[in-house]
């Protein structure tokens, strides 16, 4: 009895478990299936690919932020002359 209880505490702990990938906005179902194709049945192999896919995304993003960031220090410089 004990023993059953224990283990009954341990999957209701494991599956109340979050992680920080929880908490990570990323884009929405319909655009990453689209990036990637056809949604697979392993969940784990898709959190990682989706994982992966917003890493990448965010750093396009970074590096267009970036660009922009020298463009718009070059206008101002520009314009202040």
């Amino acid at each position: 009895m004990y023993e059953r209880s224990h283990f009954v505490k341990e999957i209701n702990k494991c599956r109340d478990f979050r992680t920080a990938a929880d908490d990570i906005e990323m884009v929405s179902d319909q655009e990453f299936y689209r990036a990637i194709g056809t949604p697979t049945d392993d969940k784990h192999a898709l959190t990682i690919a989706r994982l992966e896919h917003e890493t990448k995304s965010r750093q396009t993003l970074l590096e267009e932020l970036e660009k922009l960031k020298v463009l718009n220090a070059k206008k101002k410089k520009t314009i202040s002359i």
